[in-house]
């Protein structure tokens, strides 16, 4: 701890705290720096790492579905896969079903910046069946009775 100094009378104890002081504070302040380095470099790398999976998996999905990809993300919140695909619905949902088959670890989603050339029914019925092939089920967070639901459309 440095003892108050008056300026013009500094004394030899009082430059050696000083120095002593700023010594302990900088290296300190190097061990601070150093963690945060490390820590810096460890998240550069995973960085890298998933960046280098990424596009290695936009290229394998590119190539699989034979369309060109425009964006993919790993949503590790969800841990799942979203690819943004530069063609129409129908051939985007096509291709979707045809590989979701090859693709079994991480659930993919597909989106389409092209024309969305199928009707409601139609999309649903290939989420449905692309849904089923990933082993996922839709669920609401209230119950309803669908037979009702049914009948109603059905009027």
């Amino acid at each position: 701890m440095i003892n108050d100094v008056n300026v013009n009378s500094i004394t030899i104890p009082s430059i050696i705290q000083i120095i002593e002081f700023l010594s302990n504070l900088l290296i300190k302040s190097m061990d601070i720096s150093n963690k945060l380095n490390v820590d810096l470099i460890k998240k550069i790398e995973e960085w890298e790492r998933s960046f280098i999976q990424i596009y290695v998996l936009k290229d394998i999905l590119s190539n699989l579905i034979g369309l060109p990809i425009v964006k993919i993300e790993y949503r590790s919140d969800r841990s799942c896969i979203i690819a943004v695909v530069d063609g129409n619905a129908r051939n985007v949902l096509e291709c979707w079903l045809g590989i979701v088959d090859k693709i079994k670890d991480v659930p993919i989603f597909f989106d389409w910046i092209g024309e969305t050339d199928v009707s409601p029914e139609e999309l649903g019925k290939y989420l449905g069946k692309i849904f089923s092939k990933m082993g996922l089920f839709l669920s609401t967070k209230e119950e309803f009775n669908a037979i009702e639901l049914l009948r109603e459309e059905w009027k």
